[in-house]
């Protein structure tokens, strides 16, 4: 069926956005451009769609290609939209759907040694990896998706961080004097006894900061620890009380506004004209990227990596680890091709998320 040549604007449905304008070149019968407008989807999800589809249907001259993993809303979206400038140029959309697929280049297994392998490119594996080069470490990354970030580029940004002197710059809002001194009445019987001393050193900062009559907003390192310790406590379905390890939740605390400055000098660049409370959090403490979502994270480590010489594996799902000896050694993994990746290293990193996803063993394990 032939084609009336010329440059048709359509609208695609997208997933950060109610639209994707986009540009669909038509020459001699023949898709010979499609430009996408992606400015209203999500930075760093989908952007493996807007490289990789319009490249596939052209070279191919065929709509049945595969989605982007992770991204097939948007994917489906220039699906669409080309669909529709086909048949606004007088072609049949549903006969270029049912031509044949875009050849793939042959299988291929392949095989490296290296100091260090991490499984997950998101923000943990992307920390863990930068930190490794930072050691002078070889590293290789396993990324199932064909586009880094994991759930980190989906967050929302902010980081709590207590940084006393940085907030001090801020004037404190109507009713968090009135939240510090409920949280200094808390009855000490009601604190586990790991936290009982951080408790009582941050009553007194407390009460010392009420007592000056200053109205700047306060905050602190032991504030952070127990509300976060005080945020999490809570009773499950079998009646245990369940709360943060005393352990790991000053850990957290205590390091990470050197996470923040680490991020800072890594090239995230943080708005320091405004300190925010994200959703879910308990005070004002949030350092905001500049950057939209995770996005301002993931762009910098992912470019940093890179840039360092890690090898970074995307469309790589690990299957296996190998164990000689009682001891992890490697990786098996598969690329969404079939072929086999065998990862030898002397250390590995396992930052694959967790199972939140994973309906039944949510049900089983999930007891509050």
């Amino acid at each position: 069926m032939s084609m009336k040549s010329g440059t048709y604007k359509v609208k695609a449905k997208g997933h950060g956005s109610s639209f994707m304008p986009m540009e669909v070149t038509i020459e001699n019968d023949k898709v010979a451009d499609i430009t996408v407008d992606s400015a209203g989807e999500t930075s760093g999800i989908a952007d493996e769609v807007f490289k990789r589809l319009p490249k596939a249907i052209i070279d191919g001259q065929t709509l049945n290609v595969d989605a982007v993993s992770g991204a097939s809303i948007s994917s489906q979206g220039v699906i669409d939209g080309v669909a529709e400038a086909i048949n606004e140029a007088g072609g049949d959309a549903e006969e270029w759907k049912k031509r044949d697929k875009p050849a793939s280049s042959a299988a291929k297994d392949e095989e490296y040694d290296t100091d260090v392998v991490v499984i997950g490119a998101g923000g943990a594996g992307l920390a863990a990896a930068t930190r490794s080069l930072q050691h002078d470490k070889k590293v290789v990354i396993l990324e199932k998706f064909p586009q880094l970030g994991g759930n980190t580029a989906r967050a929302g940004g902010p980081m709590n961080a207590a940084e006393p002197d940085w907030q001090k710059g801020f004037k404190a809002l109507p009713g968090e004097k009135e939240t510090l001194q409920e949280l200094a009445e808390t009855p000490t019987s009601e604190i586990d006894p790991e936290y009982v001393a951080d408790f009582e050193k941050l009553r007194d900062q407390i009460k010392a900061y009420l007592d000056s009559g200053e109205d700047y907003l306060f905050d602190s390192v032991l504030l952070h620890e127990i509300q976060t310790y005080l945020g999490g406590k809570r009773v499950d379905l079998k009646g245990n009380e369940i709360h943060g390890k005393y352990e790991l939740v000053t850990t957290l605390v205590n390091n990470v506004l050197d996470s923040v400055n680490w991020l800072t000098d890594l090239g995230v660049k943080f708005d320091r004209n405004d300190v925010t409370m994200p959703v879910g959090a308990l005070w004002r403490r949030g350092h905001k990227p500049v950057e939209p979502m995770g996005f301002a994270f993931i762009h910098v480590l992912g470019d940093w990596v890179k840039q360092h010489g890690a090898t970074v594996l995307t469309e790589t799902r690990a299957k296996h680890l190998i164990i000689e000896g009682g001891k992890v050694t490697g990786v098996i993994a598969e690329k969404t091709d079939g072929s086999k990746v065998t990862v030898h290293a002397k250390s590995v990193i396992l930052t694959a998320g967790g199972f939140g996803a994973n309906t039944k063993m949510v049900q089983k394990y999930n007891t509050y």
